[in-house]
């Protein structure tokens, strides 16, 4: 026998008396009909855009029944949400629950939760912080992508599937990096625990400006950093032998990309809409690409080093040209915590040296510093920088 279902709509202002008394004490409470189904004796609610701006309390019963999940869709699209409350009754928040909630800046997720799902936040613009509390089990793709004004994901210390660190969103164990908020600008360091990059991980990051992925990653799953249109260039690390389909798709600014030797495929629009890439810096031999990996991205040249093989005079519609020299990252020189920085890349286990001099009209070269990074990448400081009114360097091969 089917478990019978109803459909209701319940206005806010007919509750119980005491839940009433309640409302009432919220400042800024918002007029809505709260739209909800009936299954097995629990509530779900599907909608309720509040009538005028501001904040919105969901019920923990209606009807005497408690109110266990937030529906797929339920507030999607509802602009005048300024926040909203959730009780502990819930432990579902379905996929884009509160999708582009453009006005929503602040939620509270109760403990109760062990589900939030797919989109369930994205593109709220104006959410600031979001707070995971120690029951939930699974965060679904893109809940929190394109919240552009997002700068902390935090999770509540106890639970035991997920973590937070600077407001980062991983696993457990940091092996997993899972969303970057949308909000947070600059410059980022990946942790050396983390060995994969998650789909969507930094989707939509249209303020992350560098990146730096560290040796320990071997995966970058698709989409992960679509449409970070300020990053200006991408080192890939040597484990990493799978360009992921629309890995770094339409990041727009992104001028140069080395890939590593260990690299064997590229997948499909992995470099997409990257309009202004002007090389990709091959390390190793050609990988078997999908035919529209550099689709859109038409003023980029293919550079591979002498003694690789497999390639011609274009490499999926791309002019090819032998890389002959160390190259200095775009993008990458910067004062850091130890000095003046930057990257440079050519082949693996070449020795590359860094020289100095303080006058380019009358240049006296000198050597500071010699490498020979088994990945081909160096990332070289000099913490002495200071002790000299001006110093001008340059990258070599012996």
């Amino acid at each position: 026998m089917k478990t019978p279902r109803t459909s209701q709509r319940l206005g806010v202002g007919g509750f119980a008396s005491i839940l009433a008394a309640v409302l009432l004490t919220l400042p800024g409470l918002a007029q809505a009909q709260l739209s909800y189904t009936t299954t097995n004796g629990t509530i779900t609610i599907t909608g309720g855009c509040p009538t005028s701006p501001g904040a919105l309390t969901i019920p923990e019963t209606i009807n005497g029944l408690p109110v266990t999940s937030v529906g797929d869709r339920a507030f999607s699209h509802c602009k005048s949400l300024t926040s909203i409350t959730i009780p502990s009754s819930v432990t579902n928040i379905g996929n884009q629950a509160f999708q582009a909630c453009t006005s929503l800046t602040s939620i509270t997720i109760p403990n109760s939760v062990t589900n939030i799902g797919d989109g369930a936040f994205s593109y709220c613009t104006s959410l600031t912080n979001v707070v995971a509390g120690n029951s939930v089990t699974n965060i679904g793709n893109q809940a929190f992508q394109a919240c552009t004004s997002l700068t902390a994901i935090e999770v509540d210390p106890a639970n035991p599937i997920y973590t937070s660190l600077s407001g980062v969103l991983f696993n457990k164990g940091q092996t997993r990096l899972i969303a970057y908020p949308g909000g947070k600008t600059g410059a980022y360091i990946i942790p050396d625990t983390v060995n994969v990059i998650g789909s969507y991980a930094f989707s939509y990051c249209a303020s992350l400006t560098s990146i730096t992925i560290p040796n320990s990653v071997r995966s970058i799953w698709p989409w992960a950093f679509w449409y970070c249109t300020s990053l200006a260039s991408i080192t890939i690390p040597n484990r990493v032998t799978y360009l992921s389909e629309w890995a770094f798709a339409y990041c727009t600014n992104l001028t140069s990309i080395t890939i590593p030797n260990s690299v064997l495929y590229i997948g499909a629009s992995a470099l997409q809409g990257c309009t202004r890439l002007k090389g990709a810096y091959f390390q190793g031999n050609a990988p078997d690409p999908a035919w529209n990996a550099f689709y859109g991205a038409t003023n980029a040249t293919v550079y591979y080093l002498p003694g690789t093989t497999g390639w011609g005079p274009n490499f999926v519609g791309r002019p090819t040209a032998l890389w002959t020299s160390p190259f200095l990252a775009p993008g990458s020189v910067a004062l850091s915590g130890n000095g003046f920085a930057f990257t440079t890349a050519w082949a693996a286990n070449t020795t590359l040296v860094v020289e100095a001099c303080l006058d380019l009209a009358n240049p006296a070269w000198s050597p500071i510093a010699t490498n020979t990074p088994w990945s081909g990448v160096w990332y070289f400081t000099d913490p002495n920088w200071t002790n000299y009114p001006t110093r001008f360097y340059r990258v070599r091969s012996p």
